[in-house]
C-alpha cells in the first residue's frame, strides 16, 4: 500500500520561513503542502478551503495573530491539527495554545531539522505533554547556558573581551 502524505498548510508572515518549512517537510515525503499564508485571516480561509491534516501556524503576525485565529480555524476545520510554530518563548504559552485548541507548540529555536519529527510526534497519544516537556527542556538548557556565561563573565577580572 502506498504511503499517503499528510496535507499541510503553512502560515507565517515571513515568506522565507514559509519556504524553508515547506521544503523541509516536503523532503521528508510525509507531508504535502497544499497552501501557504501570511496572517491569521489567511490561515482561517486556507483551513476552510483545504481542510488539511495539519496547519503550522506562526504566533506573532500582523493583523490577526495565531492565538486569535486558532479558535476560528478549529471552528472551520475541526479535524485539522493546528501546531503553533513560534520564536516567542513565554511561560505557559503551550498550555494556553492547547486550551484554545492547538495540538501542540513547536519553538522555532528547535531548528528545522527536527520539525518533521516533532510534528509527527504531536499526532501520537499524549504528545501535547511531550511537546511541553521538550519546550521546558529547551528553556532549561538555555537558562543553564546563560547562567554559565554570566558566571564566566562575572569571574573575569582585569581582562578585556572583544567580540
Amino acid at each position: 500500500m502506498a504511503h499517503v502524505p499528510r496535507t499541510l498548510v503553512v502560515v507565517d508572515d515571513d515568506a522565507d520561513v514559509r519556504r524553508m518549512v515547506r521544503i523541509q517537510l516536503e523532503n521528508t515525503d510525509g507531508y504535502q503542502v497544499v497552501g501557504e499564508g501570511r496572517d491569521g485571516q489567511q490561515a482561517i480561509e486556507l483551513a476552510d478551503r483545504h481542510q488539511p491534516d495539519l496547519l503550522v501556524l506562526d504566533l506573532s503576525m500582523p493583523g490577526t495573530d495565531g492565538l486569535a485565529a486558532l479558535p476560528r480555524i478549529r471552528a472551520v476545520a475541526p479535524d485539522t491539527q493546528v501546531v503553533l510554530y513560534t520564536a516567542i518563548e513565554e511561560p505557559d504559552l503551550a498550555s494556553r495554545a492547547i486550551e484554545l485548541g492547538a495540538a501542540g507548540l513547536v519553538e522555532k529555536s528547535a531548528g528545522l531539522q527536527t520539525l518533521a519529527a516533532r510534528l509527527a510526534a504531536i499526532g501520537a497519544p499524549g504528545a501535547g505533554a511531550r511537546v511541553d516537556a521538550d519546550a521546558a527542556e529547551n528553556n532549561e538548557a538555555l537558562r543553564q547556558s546563560e547562567d554559565s556565561y554570566r558566571a564566566l563573565v562575572e569571574s573575569v577580572q582585569d581582562y578585556a573581551i572583544f567580540m
